[in-house]
């Protein structure tokens, strides 16, 4: 979803920057945008000292970030897309590291018309192992075989693959205007 369906890079960093913050320390944007595709937990393990409680700083980093969902907004077009596909019988299932409760908000601020959601929290293994994809499937219904993973990070990529299920990757590129 993010990075794919719409650019939530930007709110994504801003709530993280936030929470650093929060507890004075600092981390660069690069170190902190390599760990994206991550589970949110993964990334606090991996940007915040050892003594720092992951699972604690999951839920204020997903709060921080649900705060701003309004503002989030689609790529061109994206919204466009799913519903021809969904008129076509396609199956769609966004498979995200962010909470479901946060996927579904996205999913309605930006007016996608989904069939099934695939949050953190509906597997025991985030991005890159496969649990996410293979869930995706179960819940709708559709072999692995027949399904097509579409993802802008090297850990959606490694889901799919690890998953035996076919794979985009996708990079939506943003021109400069000047």
């Amino acid at each position: 979803m993010d990075g794919t369906l719409l650019d939530s890079k930007q709110f994504h960093l801003k709530a993280w920057r936030l929470l650093l913050k929060k507890y004075n320390l600092q981390k660069s944007d690069a170190e902190i945008l390599s760990h994206f595709g991550k589970t949110t937990e993964e990334i606090a393990k991996n940007i915040f000292p050892p003594h720092f409680d992951p699972k604690k700083l999951e839920i204020e980093k997903d709060n921080i970030f649900f705060s701003l969902i309004s503002e989030i907004s689609p790529f061109q077009g994206v919204p466009e897309l799913l519903s021809r596909l969904k008129q076509k019988n396609y199956r769609i299932c966004i498979a995200s590291s962010n909470p479901k409760k946060t996927i579904q908000a996205i999913c309605v601020n930006c007016n996608f018309e989904i069939d099934v959601v695939i949050g953190v929290e509906d597997v025991l293994h985030g991005k890159p192992a496969p649990d996410m994809i293979l869930a995706a499937a179960s819940q709708l219904n559709i072999p692995i075989s027949e399904c097509l993973a579409v993802g802008d990070t090297i850990y959606d990529i490694q889901a799919a693959k690890a998953a035996h299920c076919k794979a985009v990757s996708y990079t939506h590129l943003t021109l400069p205007t000047n």
